[in-house]
């Protein structure tokens, strides 16, 4: 018959076997890298995406100077290059973020991005359903956030919260912070945005594989769009 000490040897043997195989299976989930995240080659130091200079640029502010409604079309392997030229490593805490990615589908948005952590590496992916609702607000429908292959919404949005609150302050404008706070909550706010003399305002989206189209329209500021978090 095996002895109490024998029997503590076997379990903690068992034991060590079963927490080596959960970690063998969370760094294989963790270092899974969607097929779909394929970053562009990123361009020398300095060089920007002709498709941002021009092609998007221009198109946007000769459209907003007639001061109507227009239609903006975002392709998303121009989108995917303008990040390749101007992104670089945006560092939250011990965190780190680059080299994002957008693929656009019929019915959602996904965007991904390398995450770096003391020397480990995974790719992060953030899956939307973006709408207008009846009362012209967006919602982003965020239906997902993963880490590879682990799903993370709530430690995603615990830090990005902290970085908000550490960052984000009323300076940064009414608008970015109810923007900002609507996102972090997963709730619908004012497609508002004030650009360089412009404020427009996002009356509809249309997606497409590739392909994202704006319905944008020109409006006069008619007050402030509070947030919540941030006073």
């Amino acid at each position: 018959m095996a002895t109490q000490r024998e029997t503590y040897k076997v379990v903690l043997f068992f034991a060590a076997m079963v927490l080596l195989a959960v970690t063998a299976v969370l760094m294989i989930l963790l270092g899974h890298t969607p097929q779909i995240y394929q970053p562009p080659v990123v361009p020398p130091s300095g060089q920007v995406s002709p498709y941002l200079t021009h092609k998007l640029g221009p198109d946007f502010f000769a459209s907003l100077q007639l001061e109507q409604p227009f239609e903006l079309v975002l392709e998303q392997q121009g989108v995917n290059e303008i990040f390749a030229s101007t992104a670089g490593v945006l560092s939250l805490g011990e965190i780190t973020l680059s080299r994002p990615v957008a693929v656009f589908y019929p019915d959602s948005v996904v965007l991904m991005a390398a995450v770096g952590l003391g020397g480990a590496s995974s790719v992060l992916s953030i899956t939307a359903q973006p709408a207008i609702d009846e009362n012209g607000r967006l919602n982003l429908n965020i239906r997902s956030v993963t880490l590879g292959a682990i799903p993370v919404m709530s430690f995603a949005r615990k830090i990005a919260q902290q970085y908000a609150d550490q960052y984000l302050s009323a300076d940064d404008g009414q608008e970015i912070v109810a923007i900002v706070n609507g996102i972090l909550d997963n709730r619908p706010f004012e497609p508002v945005l004030t650009i360089s003399k412009y404020t427009i305002r996002l009356r509809k989206l249309t997606l497409e594989a590739g392909r994202l189209t704006l319905l944008i329209e020109p409006v006069k500021k008619t007050g402030d769009i509070r947030g919540t978090h941030v006073p």
